[in-house]
């Protein structure tokens, strides 16, 4: 097929009813590639195999058992294939075009799933170039980008320095309250000793007025006695005299505006000092430094490789008929001869042959079944396709046979053939309520090559 469709998830939000959700990428005949992660209320995705995937219908159900997806909670149906390929393409041996091309499907997947992955990673521009995005690790610090932008540096852990810049930040702010405070103080000292000199000063220049009105009246009253005084003198004693009174009135003249001189003195100083308190006034406060946050680191790409799960080698007809190796694998021929001998054993032959009322039956499995159901030993079959694709927990949707083998309670082994016969072969294990993955068995092809279940082919010669 052709790989045209770019998606390689589907995500869903649950409405607490809804137990079917689309697949909307492109899959091969693989379910167990899809993985399912489910998001609830503490915002984290975590992996479930509580699903069951129908390839055919292109539908993932979810829960398999339980309660729907409630509202609000998140479903992400997920592609992910092992970054591993089984084809081997031997020199002069056959070379099968669809099975390339399933090998290239496979690959580009996994590049899209990659690129799917590496989207939701931190990565610098398209213009960027020269910068070591190589990250240094330290227990208990973060990293920056250094102050010459061209990589990554150690830095303290943001979590630890933001509550010692709260603490710095509130530090700050009690300072810059307290100068407030303090400034609003001195400001109101300030003026109190303003409005105290300038009480003072107009007290002063009150009394100064006061004594200057005094002087005024005392020459005054002088001139006026020497007035008086002055009929009596001769004109060069009464000039003289008046000189005198005149002398002594400007002196009391000069004292009152040297007085009125001071006072203004005092009002000067008074505003040098309102204003020198207004300076005081003003004061800055230093701002707390910002915490960055902590970058998102990397998640590496790990996948593990499965094989072929305990098996070691093909098994003789001999082992075959025993039955008591659990670690080899068995041809579609060794497995009929040791069907035929187990027959042979039990029952009586004619001419040769088995009756056919001594032949074992096999139990029909009605539609709508489960294997997980079928843990007593024996035989079952379900005859038709259309009710095969009805059965739950089986590899494929195809006619098939079913044969149970029982241990105890505890311990039982499936293995299942679907039509046509001379196809796929799968087996899985239980055990204390829980079953395994179903493992596809390796066959043998007419030419006597190994065919594992991609496809490949292995012999010697």
């Amino acid at each position: 097929m052709t790989v045209q469709n770019t998606t390689v998830k589907d995500i869903y939000v649950g409405n607490g009813a809804t137990t079917k959700f689309p697949i909307t990428f492109q899959m091969t005949d693989h379910p167990e590639y899809i993985k399912v992660y489910i998001t609830g209320d503490d915002s984290v995705a975590k992996e479930t195999e509580n699903f069951t995937v129908d390839l055919e219908a292109k539908t993932v159900t979810y829960p398999a058992a339980g309660d729907p997806l409630p509202d609000g909670h998140k479903i992400t149906i997920y592609r992910e294939l092992p970054l591993y390929q089984l084809m081997n393409l031997v020199n002069q041996g056959p070379f099968f075009a669809e099975n390339i091309e399933l090998s290239f499907d496979d690959l580009t997947f996994i590049c899209q799933q990659l690129n799917e992955k590496l989207k939701r990673t931190l990565s610098a521009g398209i213009d960027v170039s020269n910068f070591n995005n190589t990250f240094p690790v330290k227990a208990g610090m973060g990293f920056r980008i250094n102050d010459a932008g061209d990589g990554l540096m150690l830095t303290e852990d943001p979590a630890k320095v933001l509550p010692l810049a709260k603490d710095v930040l509130e530090q700050t702010k009690q300072v810059k309250e307290s100068a407030i405070n303090e400034t609003t103080n001195i400001k109101n000292t300030a003026i109190e000793e303003l409005n105290a000199i300038k009480t003072a000063a107009v007290d002063e220049t009150a009394a100064i007025k006061d004594e200057a009105v005094a002087a005024k009246n005392t020459a005054v009253e002088a001139a006026t006695t020497a007035a008086e005084d002055a009929a009596q003198k001769t004109v060069e004693n009464i000039t003289a005299e008046i000189d005198n009174k005149v002398a002594a009135a400007e002196d009391s003249k000069k004292a009152a505006a040297q007085s009125a001189s001071s006072a203004a003195d005092s009002m000067a100083a008074a505003q040098t000092s309102k204003e020198a308190a207004e300076a005081s006034a003003n004061s800055a406060s230093s701002s707390a430094t910002t915490a960055t946050e902590q970058a998102d680191r990397a998640q590496d790409i790990a996948d593990s490789l499965e094989g072929l799960a305990g098996i070691t080698g093909i098994a003789t007809t001999e082992e075959a008929i025993a039955g008591e190796s659990d670690t080899k694998a068995m041809t579609p021929l060794k497995t009929k001869e040791a069907i035929n001998a187990q027959t042979q054993n039990k029952a009586d032959l004619v001419d040769g042959k088995v009756p056919k009322d001594q032949l074992p039956s096999s139990v029909y499995i009605p539609a709508n079944s489960n294997l997980d159901t079928y843990l007593e030993t024996g035989d079952y079959y379900s005859p038709t396709d259309v009710e095969a694709a009805t059965i739950t927990n089986a590899p494929l949707k195809t006619a098939f046979f079913l044969h149970v083998d029982r241990a105890n309670e505890n311990n039982v082994r499936q293995v299942i053939t679907h039509y046509p016969f001379d196809s796929r072969t799968f087996y899985r294990l239980y055990y204390a309520g829980d079953w395994s993955a179903w493992l596809e068995l390796a066959q043998f092809n007419s030419a006597g090559h190994l065919v594992l279940p991609n496809g490949a082919e292995f012999w010697i010669g």
